[in-house]
């Protein structure tokens, strides 16, 4: 299958564009979608497509109690390490960055047991229907979610 590295864009994108109110964008984003009241603070933030790892370090600075950013892309994990150097957020001990595919079951397997009895963000923004196979990657989507027995949430 031929791919496109979205990651080397965001590596430029990191570096040279993303800023503190680049960030706050995304909080605020976050924070519109579930609403002003929502507490965050027991959430797993599961990225899936981290790209830039800009809405993960939204997620981190909004209390969410641990973050998972998943790319396929090593350059996309390169980008998100870049800016978690760059923005510095707190709780980094809580945020696992780590090259991966939604498409792989030993992967899947991994987080529906590392999830279960947690309340889970799944957010893959734009992301699934670039996989190759969109209909198994929504399908192990919701199979972490549906091992999530605290409830789960999911952007896409």
């Amino acid at each position: 299958m031929i791919t496109f590295s979205f990651g080397r864009n965001w590596k430029r994108f990191v570096k040279y564009v993303a800023n503190d109110e680049i960030l706050q964008n995304a909080k605020d984003s976050l924070s519109r979608f579930f609403g002003g009241n929502f507490d965050f603070s027991n959430k797993v933030f599961l990225d899936i497509g981290c790209g830039s790892g800009i809405f993960s370090i939204a997620a981190l600075n909004l209390g969410c109690k641990r973050v998972i950013s998943i790319d396929v892309d090593n350059n996309s994990i390169e980008a998100t390490q870049m800016a978690k150097d760059k923005f510095k957020p707190k709780n980094t001990e809580n945020w696992e960055i780590f090259l991966g595919s939604i498409l792989d079951s030993n992967l899947v397997d991994r987080l529906k047991k590392e999830l279960t009895n947690e309340s889970v963000i799944l957010y893959s923004w734009g992301v699934l229907h670039h996989t190759g196979n969109l209909e198994l990657a929504m399908q192990n989507a919701m199979d972490i979610l549906d091992s999530a027995g605290g409830g789960g949430i999911t952007l896409i």
